[in-house]
Parts: structure tokens; sequence; C-alpha cells
């Protein structure tokens, strides 16, 4: 089973889209965080006007200044966990949710990708707060894009690392390899198919032992695949990545179709100051999907790290990628400039 079990996952390159979302997954917060498990219990939850639950976690201070966190795919939750020593520095409160379907907050069957919005406006408005930063990893990226294109008063700025850009922009369709497009275009056209295929890996994670992360490991170029020898880095990569699949595959494949389908936002829209981080070793988002969201973004400042992957980028620079993020949230108005 362990030779299937890695034919699964080197099958499906997207379906690990997901790790670049791991951002401070694993670091060892002056050994607060370590090797021991990670429980998918703690976590908060509001009710929605439609009557769905929306679960999250909160880290930081209440009074910091917030950062809503959006999660790869399949992710969840789970895969923001900051260290709290770069959270007092720079005063921040990240509040992390599970999307719709995932984790602990309740599917919406038939949603788009841009009404993630509207459970934000009402994640926010229970919390109490009105202007705040969005963060968005990996597949997470279109989801923050999303909230600055609707809600432009709100969301004083983004920030994006190892986002995916539109799948079907002509650049991204030639920077990808062709197995990474098949993955996207089966996300696309046959969710069905995908649906089989979240459902082996979801079932390979249950099994004894953790072979499956060495099999998800092979999946990464290096510097990523490193990582996996950390204990740590494996038992966060493993909570976040088990959660995502708790009430089954179906959360995971919508969010990743949605994501594969045409956004329907016109980023060109975008006012509010995106501050963009890519690693040149990126083995999931081919390095023009940095530059293409350049491209389009009007108010886009861009990091690149040459000798960076996806999951590395976020691990080794998660303070310098949150202050930059602030510094632009410093200098925006709320109406999607900056000042």
């Amino acid at each position: 089973m362990a030779k299937l079990n890695r034919r699964i996952f080197l099958a499906a390159p997207l379906s690990m889209v997901a790790a670049g979302g791991l951002v401070a997954c694993g670091r060892q917060n002056n050994g607060s965080q370590g090797s021991a498990a990670i429980s998918g219990d703690d976590f908060k939850r509001i009710e929605l006007r439609d009557g769905r639950v929306l679960a999250y976690s909160e880290y930081g201070s209440p009074d910091g200044q917030p950062i809503i966190y959006f999660h790869g795919a399949p992710s969840s939750r789970l895969e923001e966990r900051p260290d709290p020593a770069d959270l007092a520095s720079l005063g921040l409160r990240i509040i992390a949710s599970d999307r719709p379907g995932i984790g602990r907050s309740d599917p919406k069957p038939g949603r788009r990708l841009i009404e993630l919005a509207d459970d934000i406006v009402e994640l926010t408005a229970q919390l109490g707060i009105h202007d705040f930063a969005v963060m968005g990893a990996s597949a997470g990226g279109p989801y923050a894009l999303a909230c600055a294109a609707q809600l432009p008063t709100r969301v004083r700025a983004v920030g994006l690392n190892g986002s995916v850009a539109p799948i079907d922009a002509p650049e991204m369709t030639e920077a990808m390899g062709g197995q990474e497009l098949m993955s996207w275009r089966l996300a696309h056209y046959a969710p069905w198919a995908l649906e089989i295929m979240f459902r082996a890996m979801s079932k390979a994670t249950e099994r004894p032992g953790d072979s499956w992360i060495d099999s998800a490991a092979k999946s990464f170029p290096e510097p990523d695949r490193s990582l996996f020898k950390r204990p740590e880095y494996r038992a966060s990569f493993a909570a976040a990545f088990k959660e995502a699949f708790r009430q089954g595959p179906q959360g995971p494949v919508q969010d990743i179709g949605l994501v594969a389908r045409p956004w329907r936002f016109d980023l060109t829209s975008i006012k509010t100051p995106v501050v963009l981080w890519q690693g040149g070793h990126d083995g999931n988002i081919p390095f023009a999907a940095g530059h293409y969201l350049k491209s389009k973004l009007a108010n886009c400042r861009a990091t690149f790290k040459a000798n960076e992957g996806h999951l590395s980028l976020g691990l080794n620079f998660h303070r310098e990628i949150l202050a930059d993020l602030m510094l632009a949230a410093s200098t925006s108005s709320t109406t999607g400039s900056r000042a």
C-alpha cells in the first residue's frame, strides 16, 4: 500500500497546493509547539445568518491589528499557527477560518468564490472588527483578492504568499507542466475524479504511522522536501491536511474547483495595496503566477526569493511577510489606495 499511496500523492501535485499555506506551520515557538499532536478540537465558531456554522482559530492580542487568513487547499485553519513572539512584537491579531465544507465549517452547496467575502463580513461584524488586512497563501490567495475586490472600504491591505493566479490566463497555461495543468483541469471539468483521488488520499492518512507524509514529501522539490524531516513540521502538516477532510472530500473538491474556474472578478479593479511574495523554487505554483499577478494589480509590491520554495518561503520569512503586510496596511486609507 505504501507504493500505492506514493502514486496517489505524486499523481496529484494540485492536491498539495495547500501546503503553500503552511506559513508558520511547524515553527518552533520557544518549544511551545514541538512535535506534539495538534488537535482539531481547538476552535471557535459563529453562526451565520443563513444558519451555517463558520469555524475559526484566533491568535495574538484581541487589541492587535487584525489579519484575516485564508488557508490553501486542501487545508484548513490549522495551517496558520504563528509564533506568539512575532504577533506580540508586531501587535497583530490573526483570525484563520475554515472555508465552507472544510474542517469545522458547515458546507455551502453551489457557492461562488467571491461569496466568501459575505462570510468574512459576518465574521468580522461578530468580532467587532471594521478595518482589517487579509493574507492568502497558495490557493487561499484568490479568496484574499476576492475580499479586496468585494470590500474595498474594509480591506486595508492584501498579502499573498505563493498565490495561485487565474488558471485560464495564457501565461499560466504556458508556464505549467503537463501534470500540473492536467490536475487543474481535472478540478475544473471532472470534480468527481478529484473526489475519488481525495478520498483515497484521506484514507491513506488514517492508516497507522505517518508514511503517507513521506509520500507527500516526495511530491515537493528542494528546499521544501527537507522540511518534512523536522518532527514539528510533520505534525503541523498532518494536522492541517487531515482537518481539511474532517467532513469528507466534497468540501476540498469544491474549494479547489472554484479556484480552477474563472474567478468572476477583475484583478485590475483592485486598488488596495498588495504585497506579494513568491519563491523561485516553488514546485506547486509557477514563477509566472507572481509576475502575472503583479502585472494586473495596480498597487502591488512584489518580493521574489530565488532560493525559496512553496513551503520554505512562508516558514523562513513569516515575520517579514507579516511586517510587509502591516506596512502596506499602515499606508492605506481603507478606500483601496495608499495614503
